[in-house]
């Protein structure tokens, strides 16, 4: 059986995984989506003092203790989302027009970036094929 662990890198999803090692429960693979700007040119849209934590201390620290840890990215970024025209629409005004900024509150990139890529990785660990 696997188990999953959704890390963010926040504290409280850190703090579980540290709670699973120190109670020695079975290792589990660690999932963290990381959403990009511009996935073609590399450039990842969460903060650069958050991605210096999760890949240089974090990562290395929760494989040192034999967790497997995988980096998910959706397959689309930021640039794609922002220029996105707008299809079936609620508001048929709003068809045709270029998304540009997501609104607060209603964040697209969380679910179409970040949320996305973690359904997809399940769909595929469910189908057997990680």
């Amino acid at each position: 059986m696997i188990y999953l662990h959704s890390w963010s890198g926040g504290k409280d999803s850190t703090a579980a995984i540290i709670l699973d090692h120190i109670h020695k429960l079975p290792p589990s693979k660690i999932i963290f989506s990381e959403v990009m700007f511009d996935r073609h040119r590399g450039i990842s849209g969460e903060p650069q003092e958050h991605m210096r934590f999760v890949k240089e201390v974090a990562i290395p620290r929760f494989m040192s203790w034999g967790y497997k840890v995988e980096v998910l990215h959706a397959d689309s970024d930021y640039i794609e989302n922002f220029h996105r025209v707008i299809k079936n629409s609620k508001i048929p005004e709003r068809n045709g027009k270029i998304r540009g900024f997501p609104m607060g509150g209603r964040c697209a990139i969380h679910r179409d970036i970040k949320i996305k890529a973690i359904k997809d990785y399940i769909l595929n660990v469910m189908r057997g094929r990680r």
